[in-house]
């Protein structure tokens, strides 16, 4: 196979060389994905890198629907080169979209490369029929702890003490999130509460993702095993 050819890895498509610039412009390299049409990676060709004051205009080529893709800005990072590396959040109606992040990575100005994973369709359901407190009930009947951290003083207590702060809690505050269905990059994006859950008996964290519209659990993720990774000295 030449290496000015397109290739199939792991459901995406990588192209380089002439296919890559016939699908972006001034590109050498192209991943794509069949769930986006917003490109999984982008190299640009030496000397025709695009300005960063640019970036969203350039990213907009790529939006399925009526409105420009949103961008948050969440960090900026500068390695030993001196190169700059933005990592931005995607959002749908200035909800966050959980599984979208993009990385542009910058020299003297000019955007060299981009990769991340942003969805092109943004025409979702944007309306609420869920309260947050109706959500967290159905959060809760899922994890069905027999005790809770907020249900216990001293934990309470400690907390407050550990983030010098008098109004801390482990009581679950839900934030209106997209997550794609059992988070799979090509599930269907549902508008949902996400709540971080601690749990006593048994003893646990955990993320859980209730639809903001029928009710149903559409994600939860263990966040105590990696705590337990995290924290580990193995």
């Amino acid at each position: 196979m030449s290496l000015f050819s397109s290739f199939i890895i792991a459901q995406s498509t990588l192209l380089v060389g002439a296919k890559a610039n016939a699908k972006v412009e001034n590109a050498v390299m192209v991943r794509l994905s069949e769930h986006t049409d917003v490109p999984n990676y982008v190299k640009f060709n030496k000397d025709k890198e695009i300005p960063f004051t640019q970036i969203q205009n350039w990213m907009a080529q790529f939006s399925n629907s009526k409105q420009s893709l949103e961008m948050q800005l969440l960090k900026v990072e500068t390695d030993f080169l001196g190169h700059q590396h933005y990592r931005y959040q995607q959002l749908i109606n200035g909800v966050p979209v959980q599984l979208g992040t993009y990385i542009v990575h910058v020299k003297n100005g000019l955007v060299y490369a981009v990769n991340g994973n942003f969805y092109s369709n943004t025409n979702v359901a944007s309306s609420v029929q869920l309260t947050e407190n109706n959500a967290l009930g159905e959060a809760l009947n899922h994890v069905n702890a027999e005790l809770y951290k907020w249900q216990i003083k001293k934990e309470e207590d400690h907390l407050k003490f550990e983030q010098e702060d008098p109004n801390a809690t482990y009581y679950p505050e839900g934030e209106l999130v997209y997550i794609n269905y059992k988070a799979k990059a090509d599930g269907q994006l549902v508008l949902a509460y996400r709540f971080n859950i601690y749990s006593e008996q048994p003893h646990g964290r955990k993320e859980v993702y209730v639809s903001a519209n029928s009710g149903n659990i559409v994600w939860e993720e263990n966040k105590f095993y990696v705590e337990i990774i995290t924290n580990s000295n193995i």
